[in-house]
């Protein structure tokens, strides 16, 4: 990931309906920890085609645009945002280097996204998820393989991100 200038490396692999609540907490995040850690996220375009999709889509990117604006520099952005697809192999790649993965589901169903990034880990150096309670996956993990949080609370998604971040030194 370019431009990332020795920050840790957050990333978070979801629909775009998905996402505001992971961008809150890394605003949140960042008023605390400046230069701390900086985020890909990656919202695969769908339903484009849907009149409200694409004033969801509009909001989403104004608020990443507001927190690269309010904590950025001319060097750095915190959130570096795409969405375009990736390959599978790409993707996994993007996952081993990343110290966080970030999935906030307000409600979902099993979210693979969790899953992929747990298993892309290194053994001797993994990364820390952070995980909505509301995801289906979060059944599946236990408090030493996922930091589980309430995606409507900007500041326990901070905390998290900021402890995964912490531990993956």
């Amino acid at each position: 990931m370019q431009k990332c200038q020795g920050a840790k490396f957050a990333i978070g692999v979801d629909r775009l309906t998905t996402r505001k609540a992971a961008i809150n907490g890394f605003n949140e995040l960042l008023t605390k920890e400046l230069l701390s850690i900086s985020l890909l996220q990656i919202a695969p375009s769908s339903r484009a085609d849907v009149d409200e999709y694409q004033k969801y889509k509009e909001d989403v990117e104004n608020a990443i645009n507001h927190v690269n604006d309010d904590h950025g520099t001319d060097e750095w952005r915190p959130i570096h945002y795409t969405n375009g697809s990736f390959s599978q192999a790409a993707l996994a790649r993007l996952y081993r280097e990343a110290h966080v993965g970030v999935v906030t589901p307000l409600q979902d169903g099993m979210n693979l996204a969790a899953k992929e990034y747990v298993a892309a880990q290194e053994s001797e150096d993994p990364g820390v998820l952070v995980l909505s309670k509301f995801a289906g996956a979060a059944e599946d993990f236990n408090e030493d393989e996922a930091l589980l949080v309430d995606p409507n609370d900007p500041k326990e998604i901070a905390d998290a991100i900021s402890r995964g971040g912490q531990h993956a030194a």
